[in-house]
């Protein structure tokens, strides 16, 4: 690539409006497993590549006619480079040229060892099917047993070892435990023990249902269902933060940082909940009407509620970032009823909804992200060439301001490549 072409890639892309597309992680089940690209679930969009590429279609045409159909420029890349390796030099050149012509939608800002990784089964573990064997897959080489279990049906990864999960005993944990109701699902025998992985320490979080491996341990039983979590590498539990962090850190540290908590596995029925947020605080973030706006049978039935059994259901905060943020409430006008009442705290639930695409104009961030698919498909890092503009900050999707650009990812030869996004600056959360 010339440096005129770079030049004209900087200058057009600047002025490409994009589309929104909003990216839903709202549980256990789909934060854990979410949208990985891998042969086995876009095995029709890459025989059709494959089969247009040996029939002698133009590239640029496969490329545009593949995005046509709703795949990501940097999706498409990989299974290109998965289906011919020995050209990935003339994709990845060719998708780079396509940037100025295309709508923001069609990038996915995903780190690429967050989107493009090896899965395998439980069963491929063996003699080696234990908490610690799957940590060292995940940690080191990025690899996650699929497909995620249908727990709440008593489906799980694997057995493991009463003795293993006492030793993941710690302080730490990703959310609170809730009232427990009379035949909730924890009551369940079959209920799978939580453990959840954080790649930005390679630490492991064990469920706050603790009191399970201690029981199990005390009768004899030697080994209890787990289901793993895994989170991306800008999650968090809810234990890295100081004990007296607010709900509007929590929010800002998503908006501006784009951190997030691992979700809540059981905010139904049993109550679990990320922390206790200020009723005056939350109405501070949320658009609420005011008691005089709310039907007067409602405002009654509702406070009667309260009164009667408080909240036995955590607030639901939705975050939405949209470059400006945006903040609703699952019942804003029981946390009004509660205002009303004297409540002065109240069990929160965060769920993070992020548009994970870069802002239109950012070509050294997408040609970073084009790159990595091309190595996550085969390709060597040797073939990306990113427009190099010194000192040219950029902000990643989740809205934290970034320095300059990352150089191109070097990954080694038999893991996929590492995260492209700098590190975030301080917050409240720990390191």
């Amino acid at each position: 690539m010339n440096k005129r072409t770079i030049l004209g890639i900087l200058l057009s892309i600047a002025v490409i409006p994009f589309a929104v597309q909003a990216e839903i992680s709202t549980d256990v089940h789909i934060q854990s497993d979410t949208d990985p690209v891998r042969l086995d679930i876009d095995r029709r969009t890459f025989e059709e590549i494959k089969s247009l590429l040996n029939q002698g279609y133009p590239t640029v045409s496969v490329m545009l006619h593949i995005v046509s159909l709703g795949t990501s420029i940097n999706d498409v890349v990989y299974l290109a480079v998965k289906a011919d390796p020995s050209r990935a030099q003339e994709f990845y050149d060719t998708a780079v040229s396509l940037l100025p012509l295309l709508p923001g939608w069609t990038i996915q800002d995903v780190d690429s060892a967050d989107r493009y990784y090896i899965t395998y089964l439980a069963g491929d573990l063996g003699a080696l099917s234990t908490v610690a064997e799957v940590a060292r897959r995940f940690f080191d080489e990025d690899q996650r047993i699929s497909p995620f279990p249908k727990w709440n049906q008593g489906e799980f990864h694997i057995m493991a070892t009463t003795a293993e999960l006492a030793g993941l005993i710690s302080d730490e944990f990703w959310y609170q435990k809730g009232t427990l109701q009379p035949g909730s699902p924890r009551d369940a025998s079959n209920r799978p023990i939580f453990i959840s992985f954080y790649r930005d320490q390679n630490e492991i979080v064990i469920d706050s249902g603790v009191e399970r491996i201690r029981k199990a341990q005390q009768q004899g039983i030697l080994e209890l269902p787990v289901v793993f979590v895994y989170n991306d590498i800008r999650t968090r539990p809810i234990s890295r933060y100081p004990a007296d962090v607010t709900a509007t850190e929590i929010v800002n540290d998503f908006f501006e940082r784009g951190l997030k908590l691992t979700a809540v596995p059981e905010w139904q029925d049993v109550g679990d909940f990320h922390m206790f947020g200020s009723v005056q605080e939350l109405l501070g973030l949320i658009n609420a009407r005011s008691k005089n706006e709310i039907d007067p049978g409602r405002w009654e039935r509702i406070t009667q509620d309260i009164r009667d059994n408080g909240f036995q259901e955590p607030l639901l905060l939705s975050l939405f970032n949209s470059g400006d943020g945006q903040v609703w409430a699952n019942e804003a006008d029981r946390l009004v009823a509660a205002a009303e009442l004297g409540i002065t705290e109240i069990p929160v639930v965060y769920l993070y909804h992020d548009l994970g695409r870069p802002p239109c104009g950012h070509l050294i961030r997408n040609t970073v992200l084009i790159c990595a698919a091309a190595v996550a498909g085969g390709a060597s890092p040797s073939i990306c060439q990113p427009p190099p503009v010194p000192g040219q900050p950029y902000r990643t999707s989740g809205g934290g301001g970034g320095g300059s650009p990352l150089p191109t990812p070097t990954p080694p030869p038999t893991t996929p490549p590492p995260t492209t996004t700098p590190p975030p600056p301080p917050s409240p959360v720990r390191p």
